[in-house]
């Protein structure tokens, strides 16, 4: 028994422990301990073990700055870069999109305000010339008027003088006998105007008895004449009628003989 004992523990080691500059992992999975009488030295195994748990404590210690840290950051900064990035490209096609559409409304709005400033120019303008042409035929219309209300007035005064009324004819027979025999107006008897069945007592005083009885030499053809330059003058244009276009109602009387 003791002899097996002195056996196996002479038995040297084939490989130890690796050191702590060498570990790797896959030495650390290849490592072999000595065997004793009763399986494993008890001592190798709790030493490795102790070794083992340092090596992973300053693997932790040393790679948590220098590595995981630097590599999480690393990952974060690419990322927080693209990030940033895409986000920088999102916000210059938005800007350039929005700009491109502010112009284009812009110039829509430029061109509807446009169109409606002419539309609008236009529209007073021809207001104007309507005005215009009211005001034209405002006054065409008074200046009409104005004439027609001469013209009236002046067919009325000739109406007036060619057919005085009853109370106004005894003086015109009267002033028309007297310029007839060269007497001043109103100095001879005045004749009466005959009226309807008065012929008798005009053929008393002619001196006739009847229409037959009158003679080509009682009547001058300027009795029914009238003036040539009136024939050429309008006397209603001018607001008045010649003396000499008048037909005096006293000229196709006969003629009285004097005594």
């Amino acid at each position: 028994m003791a002899s097996q004992t002195f056996a196996a523990r002479s038995v040297p080691e084939t490989a130890g422990p690796p050191t702590d500059l060498q570990a790797t992992g896959a030495d650390l999975r290849r490592v072999e301990f000595p065997t004793g009488v009763w399986g494993y030295e008890r001592h190798a195994v709790d030493a490795y073990v102790a070794r083992v748990g340092g090596f992973v404590d300053e693997a932790v210690t040393l790679r948590r700055p220098d590595g995981a840290v630097r590599d999480a950051l690393a990952r974060v900064g690419e990322e927080t870069g693209a990030v940033l990035q895409r986000a920088t490209e999102v916000a210059e096609d938005i800007t350039a999109r929005s700009q491109t559409q502010a112009d284009d409304r812009l110039a829509r709005a430029e061109r509807e305000a446009t169109a409606i400033r002419e539309a609008a120019e236009a529209q007073a303008r021809e207001l104007d010339a309507e005005i215009a042409h009211l005001w034209r035929e405002r006054s065409r219309l008074l200046g009409e008027m104005e004439r027609i209300a001469e013209e009236l007035a002046a067919l009325a005064k000739d109406a007036d003088r060619r057919f005085p009324l009853p109370e106004r004819r005894e003086a015109v027979v009267e002033d028309a006998t007297a310029e007839h025999h060269g007497e001043a107006p109103g100095a001879t008897a005045a004749y009466p105007v005959p009226q309807p069945g008065d012929e008798a007592a005009l053929e008393d005083d002619a001196g006739h008895s009847g229409p037959e009885g009158l003679q080509d030499d009682d009547f001058d053809e300027e009795d029914f004449a009238l003036d040539e330059d009136d024939e050429d003058e309008d006397p209603v244009r001018h607001g008045e009628v010649p003396a000499s276009a008048e037909l005096q109602i006293t000229r196709v009387l006969p003629r009285v003989p004097h005594d």
